[in-house]
């Protein structure tokens, strides 16, 4: 949901508490005019002025806890002008330091998981037993106890990161690269200190063709791993740079990325966009017709580059329109063509309704022309409703997320013995199953 969107929903529904993702806080509009009693900006480290802001105008608190302690752990209400710190810990938890480093912030309490699934070595590792049988997880956050009796996050004791509110193992991502042949080495480094500018830069030790190798390197990443584990920057080296304890030098490499600073002199639409796109992607050269997405853009950075934008020009333009045309002249064209307004733009501009299958679909196919009692692509779901059951809403409803979502009209079709998919026009009217109402409780009905 875009920042403006979200602000609507916020007045027009009357939300009172508002848990909001890191990523998000610096672009939600910071309206008078909330119904907020409470906002809780949590799963990652947020810029403290972006903190102070919101809490000139609602109770304010920056949320810790990672997944494994049932999302939140502690809260610290933020003050205007104070530092702020991961808080100290809510009812049902208790923090002590410790680990290996001594620094270590370990987790006890109820709400705790019991380890991962199917991965016994990393539980055994993360949820130790003390010698009073009692789990403490090890979240491998560094922390210090301040004077006040708050924690405050200082880093961490590993190369974990995280992306847009994902997890990042970074030697996962440098076992892949390393796998490529002609690449020596490759290490994985974070740039940025949070959530809003924080990016995955890729260092390659390479003897031979450098553009090469990072060519196969960006295919493989975006082939094995999801966006947010894909580096924005690839550098090839001909060897990394060590320490004298024979470790790689990862200062020495931070060193190396290149910082775009913001161009204040920019007066025209195309150098606004086009500044904005060099300091997004972090690159001093940037053709108007290249891909934003395909530099290493994600869907956040478009968001913070269009925030960028809509302040430096005074127009805007939503986060839809620009995936359609991802480019410094497209961009262009959206604030140019009245941006102050959303623009419509013509989506579904094919030639026909009935294209080849994609992956998915085709291996869906294949198990149910095997079998045809296959369920590979049947979803079943039982769904229990209190009180009187409206029948002709209900198929009201499910015409509405059809109309609205194409790949529920769309069916398997043989064209000349080759499996394709046709999508059905919007409006299409769907016959549902007859409603059949369970009448050992008459205040409960069943739809199957």
């Amino acid at each position: 949901m875009e920042p403006h969107k979200l602000a609507e929903f916020l007045i027009e529904n009357k939300v009172t508490h508002l848990s909001l993702p890191a990523a998000l806080a610096p672009y939600l509009p910071a309206r008078n005019d909330y119904a907020l009693k409470a906002l809780i900006c949590v799963g990652d480290r947020v810029e403290d002025q972006v903190l102070w802001d919101w809490s000139k105008i609602y109770p304010t608190f920056n949320g810790y806890g990672p997944t494994e302690a049932s999302v939140c752990a502690s809260l610290c209400q933020i003050k205007d002008g104070v530092p702020a710190t991961i808080g100290s810990p809510l009812k049902h938890v208790s923090f002590s330091v410790g680990g290996k480093t001594g620094s270590e912030l370990l987790i006890i309490g109820s709400g705790l998981a019991h380890g991962y699934l199917n991965d016994t070595e990393q539980t055994s590792r993360q949820f130790v037993s003390s010698e009073d049988n009692k789990i403490y997880y090890h979240t491998g956050d560094q922390v210090e106890l301040d004077k006040s009796g708050e924690y405050r996050f200082v880093g961490r004791i590993d190369f974990q990161t995280k992306i847009r509110g994902a997890r990042v193992e970074t030697s996962a991502i440098e076992t892949i690269l390393k796998s490529i042949p002609g690449v020596d080495d490759a290490v994985v480094i974070t740039s940025g200190s949070t959530s809003n500018d924080r990016f995955l830069v890729a260092f390659l030790a390479t003897k031979h063709d450098a553009q090469a190798a990072i060519a196969a390197s960006k295919a493989l990443i975006n082939a094995k791993l999801p966006s947010s584990h894909q580096p924005k920057l690839f550098k090839a080296l001909g060897q990394l740079p060590y320490t004298l304890n024979h470790k790689v030098d990862r200062k020495a490499l931070k060193s190396l990325v290149p910082k775009v600073e913001e161009n204040g002199s920019a007066e025209t639409t195309l150098e606004h966009v086009r500044a904005g796109f060099q300091q997004e992607l972090n690159t001093e050269v940037v053709d108007d017709h290249q891909n934003f997405f395909h530099l290493g853009g994600d869907s956040i950075g478009a968001m913070r580059l269009l925030a960028k934008l809509t302040k430096a020009t005074g127009k805007r333009a939503a986060v839809g329109d620009f995936r359609q045309n991802p480019t410094i002249a497209g961009m262009v064209a959206l604030l140019e063509n009245g941006g102050t307004e959303i623009i419509e733009v013509a989506r579904n501009q094919r030639q026909s309704d009935i294209l080849p299958l994609s992956y998915q679909q085709n291996a869906a196919w294949y198990m149910f022309s095997q079998d045809s009692r296959s369920k590979a692509y049947l979803a079943e779901a039982t769904h229990h409703f209190e009180g009187t059951f409206d029948a002709g809403a209900m198929g009201k409803a499910l015409q509405r997320i059809f109309d609205r979502h194409e790949i529920y009209r769309t069916v398997f079709v043989d064209v000349d013995g080759e499996p394709m998919q046709k999508k059905f026009c919007r409006n299409t009217k769907w016959i549902f199953r007859s409603w059949t109402a369970i009448t050992s409780n008459p205040k409960v009905a069943n739809s199957s």
